[in-house]
């Protein structure tokens, strides 16, 4: 009788163990990050969309993390990259499934609107909760697409591969672009963060990246009747001046990119 009980409570023991790693695994991560594509998706039809949302288009619950992680690698592009201004909560019809599928070869990818490095770090969150594979390889291949896109100055384009005739080649502090790369850099350069997957080597290019990308704004950072002041929402990518992108964003200061900015300089040591 003994050692009935004694196995019913080892099992029992067991049972509980692999149900609480389940409900570790499936922790929400945060989808805040992509608050602005969804709401471009869902609120602007744009007939150029790879997939456009269908009426009451279902979603999948925040602690659902393996489905959104899956949609975030299906709306990966070949070069690494993403496009922008989708819903990766969505639940994808057949359709939009398999235009999605066809369309992995383009490469009209960016980081606007929290695009490209917010998925590279969902993926990374969820593989660190899961050990699976794939969401590992679709994170690295999102790191080695930022740092690729990186200019030789330090900066990033709004768009990558680069576009020609158009203000999306400008380095592009405009809605955290630029730092929104840069804090997922010091992520992957962080060997105490949930990027503790990648390796050395990549370490090192992460934090020179890092590094690069600070010079960066250093040296962009406009100077009026001889003194350092801010930053413009666009600036030239080679001669870091500020510059136009729409109409309605003129070479000027601008306090809101402009204190997010000071704010991640004053997080630094140096």
């Amino acid at each position: 009788m003994q050692v009935k009980r004694y196995r019913f409570f080892v099992v029992l023991l067991l049972v509980t163990l692999r149900v609480t790693g389940q409900e570790q695994a499936q922790t929400p991560i945060s989808l805040a990050p992509f608050a602005d594509s969804r709401g471009h998706w869902y609120g602007i039809r744009d007939a150029g969309n790879l997939v456009n949302p269908v009426p009451n288009q279902p979603v999948y619950p925040a602690s659902d993390i393996q489905h959104i992680a899956d949609n975030i690698l299906l709306y990966q592009r070949d070069n690494g990259g993403w496009p922008k201004n989708y819903d990766m909560q969505a639940i994808l019809t057949s359709a939009q499934i398999d235009s999605l599928t066809r369309t992995k070869g383009m490469t009209h990818t960016t980081f606007d609107n929290g695009t490209t490095y917010s998925h590279v770090d969902y993926l990374a969150q969820v593989y660190c909760q899961t050990g699976i594979e794939k969401y590992k390889a679709g994170c690295l291949k999102g790191i080695a697409f930022i740092l690729e896109a990186q200019y030789p100055n330090g900066g990033w384009p709004q768009y990558y591969p680069i576009e020609e005739g158009n203000y999306s080649r400008r380095i592009t502090f405009n809605d955290g672009a630029f730092l929104g790369v840069m804090e997922t850099l010091r992520k992957v350069a962080d060997p105490s963060s949930c990027y503790a997957f990648v390796d050395e080597s990549l370490r090192r290019r992460a934090a020179e990246a890092f590094r690069k990308g600070v010079d960066c704004i250093l040296k962009a950072q406009i100077v009026s009747k001889g003194r350092l002041t801010v930053w413009c929402q666009q600036h030239d990518e080679k001669t870091l001046q500020p510059a136009w992108a729409r109409a309605f964003e003129p070479p000027a200061i601008c306090n809101g990119e402009s204190a997010a900015i000071v704010r991640m300089l004053m997080s630094l040591d140096q």
